[in-house]
């Protein structure tokens, strides 16, 4: 009897083990704003050369909503740039994970003094900051900022993001029970077939699948497509929306089936900063550079190492038989569970012989590809493509072509173009640009090394070299000679470069420095005048702001306050 009881004991602590081990952490975290949560940006939404790290949540049209610590912790970063995030707090809690809050108007009295503090002291408007774990403690539900629409913002919202602290790894928020509300299936574009050589070779064809919708059942259904023997690979244009709001959100997960077997999933849960820019291998990149859409396509490269597929049977690829017919399956996933069903009825027909094709330049992706001519040299590292590719050069009136638009790069690679004529006298005013279908140009920078200009980029296209002896331009806004600015919060100033691009700027008030805050986005400088007690009345203000390539504007103008 004793023997059994043990055995008893040992099984229901053995079920309580594997129930705990199964059941998912829990976690009671907070809001981080009062406003209902509608979204403008899900996580893992496909953007330019990334994946969308957090959620952005909608704040009503407007600037300067309190923004609150999901949970207890520290504050263990604080950056402030006129790019990317703008103005972002980071806070490391006692659960294993962190947040981040993007975007922000500015920070709350006690952390803005403490940011300001050290500007001052590094006479920087851009500023990285590691607290210590004891300086800047947080509870749950503290203010800690206000929304704004700073950084790379395209209007006012709050950037939301939650991180695992070890591995630093991008967690999808909806894991954590932030819930919103979402009754709208996933949006379907459209279908497409793309057939190939062999599972890694070449595309032969790439083709529109025309779909009827069926109201009743709610599902895409195709016509029966005869597609030649071989391999082929299907792709989706699909995105979402929630609830509230129009914006095009990106889809949580999709699912490729084949005759009622499941050979190829994908799921956003979460993204490693390391495994962004595969996001290219993820779409296809020649196609939306065309297009400007997104086709997600379920089947991979042999260069895609994204971590969010759970399956991926012959990778993705179907082996397709002359005489035989294929059913095959798309269910498109949001995260609440709403979906959207294509059906694709394929049947084979006799393989297509493939063409020979001229003598080109086969960049391997697992080499280091080096191409060189009398003008022109570029080195690429390996592993920078997702498979091979052909690679074609020319030249015409300066213009470097370089590859193909639509070939998506996963490094940087060295450039180097010898300039048609240069005098030493303007070795430092010359760069390297990019020229757009259009012909706009746009610089990417570069040094003068051994006859070559030299510099590093992760795009293909066309380049040329250019010369830029245009000093930035400064234009005061609220500010003028002799003028009275005892009403004025702020003193607003814009700078603007024709080219090369603003590299810094350094302005002072009757001889020290203040701090201005930068928005790219408007051109617009802007000093905060409370940050110092200005004595007297009549004050110099001056500015000094150069360019990429060393051109330099000096202002100065004095008023009174």
């Amino acid at each position: 009897m004793m023997k059994k009881s043990i055995l008893i004991l040992i099984i229901i602590l053995s079920i309580n083990v594997i129930s705990s081990a199964q059941a998912p952490k829990k976690y009671d975290l907070a809001s981080p704003l009062d406003v209902p949560l509608v979204l403008s940006g899900t996580f893992g939404e496909l953007r330019s050369n990334h994946f969308h790290a957090g959620i952005d949540i909608k704040t009503q049209g407007r600037e300067g909503l309190t923004v609150h610590s999901m949970d207890d912790g520290y504050i263990s970063r604080i950056n402030v740039s006129p790019w990317g995030y703008g103005k972002a707090i980071y806070i490391t809690h006692p659960n294993g994970l962190i947040s981040v809050y993007g975007h922000l108007q500015k920070f709350n009295p006690e952390i803005e003094k403490y940011v300001k503090a050290y500007q001052y002291k590094k006479e920087r408007f851009s500023v990285s900051i590691y607290p210590k774990e004891n300086e800047l403690k947080i509870s749950k539900r503290d203010i800690i900022a206000f929304s704004g629409n700073t950084g790379g913002s395209g209007g006012p919202h709050l950037h939301f993001e939650i991180r695992d602290a070890k591995t630093q790894t991008t967690q999808n928020p909806f894991n954590y029970d932030y819930k919103v509300a979402d009754t709208r299936a996933p949006k379907i574009n459209g279908a497409y077939l793309y057939s190939f050589d062999n599972i890694n070779g070449n595309q032969l064809s790439f083709d529109n699948i025309k779909l009827n919708y069926n109201k009743e059942k709610k599902i895409f259904n195709s016509n029966k497509l005869s597609v030649s023997a071989g391999w082929v690979g299907i792709g989706v244009d699909s995105y979402d929306k929630l609830n509230g709001a129009e914006n095009k959100n990106g889809i949580y997960s999709v699912e490729l089936y084949k005759s009622d077997t499941s050979i190829f999933v994908y799921k956003m849960n979460s993204i490693a900063f390391s495994e962004q820019r595969y996001i290219n291998s993820l779409i296809d990149y020649s196609y939306y550079k065309k297009k400007s859409k997104r086709i997600q396509k379920l089947f991979l490269e042999p260069g895609n190492k994204l971590s969010i597929y759970s399956k991926h049977i012959n990778k993705g690829f179907i082996k397709i038989e002359e005489g035989k017919n294929y059913s095959l399956k798309l269910v498109v996933k949001d995260y609440a569970g709403n979906k959207s069903i294509v059906n694709i009825n394929l049947i084979g027909t006799k393989a297509v012989i493939k063409a020979e094709s001229k003598d080109q330049t086969v960049f391997e992706y697992t080499k280091e590809n080096k191409f060189k001519t009398d003008a022109m040299i570029i080195e690429v590292p390996k592993n920078t493509f997702y498979s091979d590719i052909n690679f074609n050069y020319n030249i015409k009136n300066g213009i470097h072509s370089i590859g193909n638009r639509g070939i998506p790069l996963h490094k940087s690679y060295l450039l180097e173009i010898k300039p048609e004529q240069l005098t030493d006298s303007l070795k430092d005013k010359m760069l390297i640009v990019s020229v757009s279908k259009k012909g706009y140009k746009s610089s990417i920078g570069g040094k003068y090394k051994n006859g070559y200009m030299t510099t590093k980029t992760r795009s293909f296209g066309k380049f040329t070299t250019a010369i830029d002896t245009i000093a930035p331009v400064i234009k005061g806004i609220n500010i003028s000679e002799g003028k009275w600015m005892t009403k004025e919060r702020f003193l607003k100033i814009t700078i603007k470069d024709n080219l090369a691009g603003i590299k810094s700027f350094k302005g002072n008030i009757d001889g020290k420095w203040v701090l201005l805050e930068y928005d790219p986005k408007k051109s617009l400088l802007k000093y905060n005048f409370s940050d110092i007690v200005l004595e007297g009345k009549k004050h110099t203000f001056t500015l000094e702001v150069s360019d990429n390539v060393g051109n330099i504007t000096e202002y100065e103008s004095s008023f009174f306050k």
